[in-house]
């Protein structure tokens, strides 16, 4: 599988420096732009992690674009109605998307018909950062870690449980994947929402389930036990806690990630303004340092074109770990 945003510390700070040289170029681009708020649409409800990342970039922006960003949440149907919303809206700068894989990738595993096109309907802006899902167990689960509970899964399939938000979702593919890798099968147990699962999961109704860093107090208090982290390395919230990789499952990565995006046809001009004000927040230390507090690593500089080259990679993978699971569109 691709390994994402790994660049040398050089290039890192040197791609930084260059873009905080050259981001106040573009606001001259479109000088009537902004002229009044824009609005920037969460597909999530308030109060989650995105939610978070939203409110950071939109307070951040409006220094450099010179008006406020104001955050609508429209939450619904796995994130496809805010995002068919900021799709069908005029392509004037005026009305931007927090995007993630559950608008741009996993809906296409489970829709037949979507109502938009997740790579022809969006132009993207900037990534904000990416992190990984972390695989929590219940407290009194008997095994201790990852090796031990895929032991157990193989010797009895179907008998270890983890709470799922349906099939095809981003947690139901994370949780395929593992097992495609692992050789193992585990009962999914569907849930309308994350939040519930990990109430079941902590009162010991389920067995397994995926969390993100936010789960780092409930793991510390052992409310929770953290099994691994399903992605490249750890997460500096959860250090002692190993990857997939590192407990002896090859490959084992499925990204999660935030950007911003607007609809296909926006002007050039207010697109390299609106780049240059995500980019210009994204290399402020503070912007830096709270994404780590939220378990995020802050994507290194690249523009759209790293942002589709990243939904490209993310799309081979949901397709290949769907159709092995039998996902079918519907």
């Amino acid at each position: 599988m691709p390994t994402f945003f790994r660049r040398s510390p050089l290039r890192h700070v040197l791609s930084w420096a260059v873009l905080t040289v050259t981001a106040f170029s573009s606001f001259a681009q479109a000088p009537d732009y902004p002229s009044r708020p824009v609005k920037l649409v969460v597909p999530y409800t308030p109060g989650g992690t995105a939610d978070t990342l939203a409110r950071m970039m939109a307070a951040g922006m409006q220094e450099p674009l010179g008006q406020s960003m104001v955050v609508e949440n429209r939450s619904g149907a796995g994130a496809v109605i805010g995002a068919t919303h900021v799709a069908r809206s005029a392509a004037d700068g005026y009305t931007l998307l927090l995007g993630a894989g559950s608008t741009h990738t996993t809906p296409q595993v489970v829709m037949k018909k979507m109502p938009y096109d997740p790579l022809k309907d969006f132009e993207p802006i900037a990534m904000i950062g990416t992190t990984s899902y972390v695989l929590l167990a219940r407290p009194t689960l008997p095994f201790k870690n990852l090796q031990e509970t895929l032991a157990y899964a193989k010797e009895n399939p179907g008998k270890i449980s983890y709470g799922s938000t349906g099939p095809g979702a981003a947690v139901h593919l994370t949780m395929a994947h593992v097992e495609q890798l692992a050789g193992v099968r585990l009962l999914q147990v569907p849930y309308r929402g994350g939040g519930q699962i990990l109430v079941d999961l902590m009162a010991g109704q389920i067995d397994l389930g995926l969390g993100t860093a936010e789960s780092a107090g409930a793991v510390e208090s052992g409310k929770l036990r953290a099994l691994a982290v399903i992605g490249p390395k750890r997460l500096s919230a959860l250090p002692d806690v190993p990857t997939c990789i590192e407990s002896g499952v090859p490959n084992c990565e499925f990204p999660v990630w935030n950007g911003l995006f607007a609809p296909t046809g926006t002007p050039q001009a207010v697109m390299s303004k609106l780049t240059a004000a995500a980019e210009h927040v994204l290399a402020e230390p503070q912007t830096q340092k709270r994404l780590r507090e939220l378990g995020y690593e802050p994507a290194p500089p690249g523009g759209p074109t790293m942002v589709k080259r990243h939904i490209a990679n993310e799309t081979r993978l949901v397709h290949q770990v769907a159709t092995k699971a039998g996902v079918m569109a519907e």
